[in-house]
């Protein structure tokens, strides 16, 4: 078979209409590349229920109601918390990560939505609403958050058995403490 120069692309060309893939390797070769993303919906799915189950989003809700933010604190909250499950991470980094995922309600959010929403949850509640506080930390937005999910899921028969709390920024110098260094198993000693 005897072919004149040009006539196998032009043979190729008329056949690729027939080939997905010769149809978008022609088209990237002619500048014409098929721009496609796609976003996971996994973790926003399942944790979204969870959310809802554990009556996160209605707490939320409650606690912000006479607060005037232009944006969903709550769907801020749900971004920060989802992408410290699954990637942990800065707020900064939970900006950008959120772009890989399909997340009902935080397309619109920014950086700055993300740290005042982190702001408001460490936000000190006023001194009527100090009891219980300790003297190193006073009581802020996220305890009272804390506190009314206890309460939605208590019944006549709840009983505070065990508390977890995160041990990240707490030490101990020497032997450790009386009652609640005493049982602690990071301790830490620092010879003096």
């Amino acid at each position: 078979m005897n072919c004149w120069p040009g006539q196998l692309d032009v043979l190729i060309q008329s056949l690729s209409r027939f080939s997905e893939k010769l149809a978008v390797l022609g088209a990237h070769a002619q500048g014409n590349s098929i721009v496609t993303h796609s976003t996971r919906i996994g973790p926003a799915l399942i944790f979204h229920r969870l959310w809802q189950s554990c009556s996160i989003d209605k707490v939320l809700s409650s606690l912000l109601a006479d607060r005037r933010f232009g944006f969903s604190v709550e769907r801020a909250i749900f971004l920060t918390v989802l992408h410290r499950l699954f990637a942990p991470g800065s707020d900064r980094a939970a900006e950008k990560w959120k772009d890989d995922y399909t997340i009902e309600g935080v397309s619109g959010l920014d950086l700055h939505h993300l740290y005042r929403a982190m702001a408001w949850l460490g936000e000190a509640l006023p001194k009527d609403q100090q009891d219980g506080a300790t003297p190193f930390v006073p009581r802020t937005n996220k305890d009272l958050i804390e506190e009314a999910l206890f309460a939605r899921k208590r019944d006549l028969f709840s009983d505070l058995d065990i508390v977890f709390f995160d041990t990240t920024s707490i030490y101990f110098e020497g032997e450790g403490g009386e009652t609640i260094g005493a049982r602690d198993i990071r301790k830490i000693i620092v010879p003096t």
